[in-house]
């Protein structure tokens, strides 16, 4: 959770991070950035924007003694024709009571 541009400093010192999922800079990356490591080995980068305005989904082969492999990865923009699950809004509702109960903060300020 550093920064897309820190995501890729990361990447580029590193010898042996396969991929890097970041955060922080709340960055919208709808196509992988490609970032060369210390052995000249492209590490994908990839966020999924923020305040849950999308969900990243990266499909990976991993094979033992191979580098990993990105088959797919799409972001998927969460709006109004998104149908809510019903199980998942009833835990989120819970979540949220037992947070505020527990934490009393304004948590739908943007800091």
């Amino acid at each position: 959770h550093i920064g897309l541009k820190d995501d890729k400093t990361l990447a580029r010192r590193s010898s042996a991070i396969d991929l890097v999922v970041g955060g922080h800079s709340h960055t919208k990356v709808s196509k992988i950035q490609w970032q060369k490591n210390k052995r000249g080995k492209s590490i994908p980068v990839v966020q999924a924007w923020a305040h849950g305005l999308a969900v990243g989904s990266l499909l990976l082969e991993v094979k033992k003694d191979e580098d990993v492999r990105v088959l797919d990865y799409k972001l998927h923009e969460v709006d109004q024709t998104v149908t809510p699950d019903p199980g998942v809004a009833n835990f989120v509702r819970s979540s949220v009571k037992r947070r505020d109960m527990s934490f009393p903060f304004n948590w739908n300020e943007v800091i």
